[in-house]
């Protein structure tokens, strides 16, 4: 009995820790402290999508209950229970407690670095949770339902016992408040809301239905003992997105090589995009890379302290990357009737993807592909591999390139910073070509919020902001592609993705009309060359200080 008493009075500590247990069990169990972050952003995410067409009901609904158990609290309680069913309740109570507290503690951490506010059903449900256990708690215990009266009629460890219970609820309760009340406003149904899909490209599907198709990837043997598979039965896969075109269609497809993120080796990461590119009638290669290796012994031996960026690891993944690439066009190219044209490439890369996209550009000019039309797409880059086997040589490239480095406002990974060091290597090597800088903005106008991250170009955020600060533009350029290769007219859709105009800038209006933050356009991002300085605009305390937004 005693030990049930330590745990009714200490019950959320007990709470709190079984919440810290669970995880640290998923970690025991081999999953990677990325992942499991990552698992909890998407799991917030995937809540607040379903919630959010119904925020207003969430909010009144929950408000009705609260007066409703707040009004039997004041009147009666629950003093006809016995002692030892109120006592188990507080056991239960306190414990629940304890959880919601872990949950909340985890959305402050991962909103400090990701969501900058955006979510706001998630955290305004833990709160009214965390409200509906203290008026349970005041259903079941007298101390709480007349905590005057009983601070005055005790003296001595009785008192300050229950001054401790006192007070651990009235900060339960502030932390309930600090979640709810900055959601309300948003939840109540008052503000704008986002613009529709943009058109005509990111909104609605090409004229194509698509098929997949998923390849075993032939490893180089010297490496492939070193790799730690990200699927079960310890294969590497290169998933196809095919349009399938009628037979009575005369059509060539351009090809879209799209280089993920790291970690991001399941392609339903980023299939809001493949299937769309492949819709409009691009034959889209996503090839697995290597997240993690094991130990590097033998001829990849490297000191421990081997940079990210220079490490064998990193060439592993380049090295997988395009022999995938060269394995999946070899296919196309033999074993289907897909008929593909290599002289027109599109290259998109997204964080880790996006580094190796320098990388790719040069190895498609070395294959003696691109010839018609090479368009390169990075968004929220990493730096390039500096791996002396995984150079680049960026001169080769043609001067019809046309390149867009894309960096996010409130990207906590990849400071925009980085892209504007990969703008300066192009625009030295390529300034007669059309070299965009461009920052998605966040927008917090209305509801649901805008907010621009790291994540953006994955399905698992594919929302207003992902369509029309993303998808429109590798959606046009995919459009631009088809068109040029099989003869059709070009001029307007240039416009979606070059030139920093209108088309390629707006992100539409909020229901109310008022415009929602356009995308900024720069071709001298750092403004050395009399352009405003973006670096010192997007320098974020958590980058990683403030030699990554210099020239290098």
């Amino acid at each position: 009995m005693k030990l049930w008493k330590w745990v009714e009075s200490f019950g959320e500590l007990f709470g709190l820790i079984l919440f810290v247990l669970v995880y640290l069990l998923r970690l025991a169990s081999g999953m990677l402290l990325d992942d499991l972050i990552f698992d909890k952003v998407v799991n917030i995410v995937d809540i607040s999508l379903f919630l959010r067409p119904h925020a207003s009901l969430v909010l009144y609904s929950s408000l009705i209950l609260m007066v409703i158990l707040f009004t039997i609290l004041i009147r009666q309680g629950l003093g006809s229970l016995t002692f030892s069913i109120q006592f188990k309740i507080q056991i239960l109570l306190r414990i629940l407690t304890g959880w919601l507290i872990g949950e909340s503690l985890i959305f402050f951490l991962i909103n400090s670095i990701f969501y900058r506010g955006a979510i706001q059903v998630y955290p305004y449900l833990i709160g009214f949770f965390l409200l509906l256990l203290v008026a349970l708690s005041g259903l079941v215990d007298a101390n709480l339902r007349d905590p005057i009266n009983q601070i005055r009629s005790r003296t001595g460890w009785q008192k300050a016992s229950l001054l401790y219970r006192l007070t651990k609820y009235f900060l339960i309760l502030t932390l309930a408040l600090i979640m709810i009340v900055p959601a309300m406003v948003p939840l109540s149904g008052f503000q704008a809301s986002p613009p529709g899909l943009p058109q005509p490209y990111g909104g609605k599907s090409g004229p194509y239905d698509v098929e997949k198709i998923q390849l075993q990837q032939e490893v180089p043997d010297n490496i492939s003992s070193f790799l730690i598979p990200d699927n079960a039965n310890s294969s590497w896969y290169i998933y196809l997105y095919l349009p399938r075109i009628p037979s009575a269609v005369n059509h060539t497809a351009p090809v879209v090589l799209f280089a993920h993120g790291y970690t991001g080796t399941d392609p339903a990461d980023y299939e809001n995009s493949l299937y769309q590119l492949a819709s409009r009638g691009s034959v889209v290669i996503f090839v697995q890379y290597v997240t993690l290796v094991k130990q590097l012994t033998g001829q990849f031996a490297e000191p421990e302290d081997t940079p990210f960026i220079a490490s064998n690891a990193m060439y592993f993944r380049y090295l997988m990357e395009w022999n995938g690439i060269m394995q999946a066009v070899n296919y196309l190219q033999t074993d289907t009737n897909q008929q593909i044209s290599t002289h027109y490439i599109q290259i998109i890369g997204h964080s880790v993807g996006g580094g190796m996209v320098p990388y790719l550009a040069t190895k498609v000019i070395q294959q003696g592909w691109a010839t018609g039309q090479l368009l390169l797409d990075m968004e929220m880059p990493w730096f390039a591999s500096t791996h002396p086997l995984t150079t680049y040589n960026l001169s080769i490239l043609p001067a019809t390139t046309i390149v867009n480095i894309v960096g996010a406002q409130d990207d906590h990974l990849a400071s925009p910073c980085i892209g504007m060091q990969h703008f300066e290597r192009f625009y030295g090597n390529l300034s007669n070509a059309a070299i965009s800088y461009l920052i998605v903005p966040s927008d917090f106008h209305g509801f649901p919020r805008m907010v621009a991250t790291h994540y953006l170009v994955t399905s698992a955020i594919d929302d207003t902001l992902t369509k029309w600060g993303f998808l429109k533009r590798v959606d046009a350029m995919s459009a631009y592609l088809v068109d040029l290769v099989n003869n059709l007219t070009v001029d307007q859709t240039l416009s979606y993705f070059t030139d920093g105009t209108y088309k390629m800038l707006t992100q539409g209006n909020w229901s109310d009309g008022t415009p929602v933050n356009p995308l900024t356009y720069s071709t001298d991002p750092y403004g050395i060359r009399g352009g405003q300085n973006l670096a010192n605009t997007y320098l974020h305390s958590h980058d990683m200080g403030p030699e990554v937004c210099t020239i290098g």
